[in-house]
């Protein structure tokens, strides 16, 4: 809740740095588009390797992942060609299939989400004046970072005056656990200008957790002999009784421990998905509860309908979302002479036709429909009237 700080992933930083540079930016493609283009490519493709696997769709989810893997670490085609062992047909063809879909994606002027990283990466080496305003970007909670987020965190010092990059451990990194914290300073070392600052080394934790992260993966094991009241575990079969369970237990540490509410806090890894169901049995126990976080404006429904609706275009008018948005108790598109039953006829034409997305693919249902032998079949719920 400061003035002038802000939370973000890597792919709000990407669109910040993008927004910034007022360079030309390419709309992104959705994911069922996506999976359609490597598709394309894989069938237009000759294979050897891959060829009993063709027309499978584990195949076109295989190389959809590949090619998403690959452009995160700033691989490309003439990087797998250069490094392919002959004796390995398959990194040839996945390096064809690849570039296809680079060049299809070139031909539509559009990019996939992958992409973000080497358009911002772009816009960072070829606008200097981008984000030169930030006083200090702290990257906070991570262990390891993809190629792509190095290269842009190695542009990004150039243009913001401080940046500060937290890991856990120390310099010495002689501890199992530490060997993935170990090889991401090794490579930001080589990669930054980097100054040490070293935090406190005192252990703010109760004894059972404490040995138990100074243990961790440590060997010869050892049983621990003190107390074991601090850690409790639950068991859970999914998100929202996690949720349920959490308060339940807090209540009764309120009720029976004599413990205040605002000693008593609730860790998530994911808060969008753990949110609602926290507010939701916060009111069941009568649990005052207060967010670090807090709402995110796209939650609400009005915002969210506006979202969906000025993103049809750049997501190539999805079936469902077209439907969603002309069918929104916020919109009023009578006007455009489009009433609820007429959305409802779209929705009978687009199943019939079996549309996915793309204006093209409305224009070829609406031309079948005007040839004598395609007809709708009968749905009395639209047509009784």
């Amino acid at each position: 809740g400061a003035i002038n700080v802000r939370i973000e992933t890597f792919r709000d930083l990407y669109l910040d740095i993008l927004e910034q540079s007022n360079l030309p930016q390419q709309p992104q493609i959705s994911s069922p588009m996506q999976y359609r283009m490597v598709q394309a490519s894989v069938d237009r493709a000759n294979l050897t390797y891959f060829e009993p696997l063709r027309g499978l769709p584990g195949l076109t989810r295989s190389m959809q992942s590949l090619i998403a893997e690959l452009q995160r670490a700033l691989i490309t085609p003439d990087d797998i060609m250069a490094q392919a062992d002959p004796a390995r047909p398959g990194h040839t063809e996945l390096a064809r299939i690849y570039q296809s879909h680079l060049d299809f994606l070139g031909t539509i002027g559009w990019m996939d989400p992958e992409g973000l990283a080497s358009e911002a990466l772009r816009a960072l080496m070829d606008c200097p004046q981008v984000l030169t305003n930030w006083d200090l970007v702290v990257v906070d909670g991570f262990d390891w970072f993809e190629k792509a987020q190095l290269r842009v965190l190695q542009a990004l010092m150039g243009h913001v005056r401080r940046m500060l990059i937290t890991l856990p451990g120390n310099l010495r990194w002689t501890r199992p656990v530490h060997r993935r914290f170990a090889q991401s300073y090794t490579e930001l070392t080589r990669l930054f200008p980097v100054q040490v600052l070293t935090g406190p080394t005192s252990v703010h934790l109760p004894e059972a957790l404490a040995v138990l992260e100074a243990r961790l993966f440590e060997t010869p094991i050892s049983t621990f002999s003190g107390k074991t009241e601090t850690i409790q575990l639950l068991e859970a079969r999914s998100p929202q009784e996690e949720a349920r369970e959490a308060l339940r237990w807090i209540k009764g540490r309120i009720i029976r421990d004599r413990i205040l509410p605002d000693q008593c806090a609730v860790l998530v890894h994911d808060p969008d998905t753990y949110f609602p169901f926290l507010r939701q049995y916060a009111e069941e126990f009568g649990l005052p509860l207060r967010f670090t976080q807090g709402r995110r404006l796209v939650d609400s429904p009005v915002i969210s309908a506006m979202l969906n609706l000025l993103s049809l275009p750049a997501n190539n008018f999805p079936r469902r979302a077209l439907l969603d948005a002309l069918r929104s108790p916020f919109f009023d598109f009578s006007d455009l002479g489009i009433e609820r039953k007429q959305v409802d006829v779209l929705d009978l034409i687009s199943r019939h036709g079996k549309v996915i997305e793309g204006v093209d693919q409305w224009a070829e249902v609406f031309a079948a429909l005007e040839q004598p032998g395609d007809r709708l079949p009968e749905d009395r719920t639209v047509f009784q009237d």
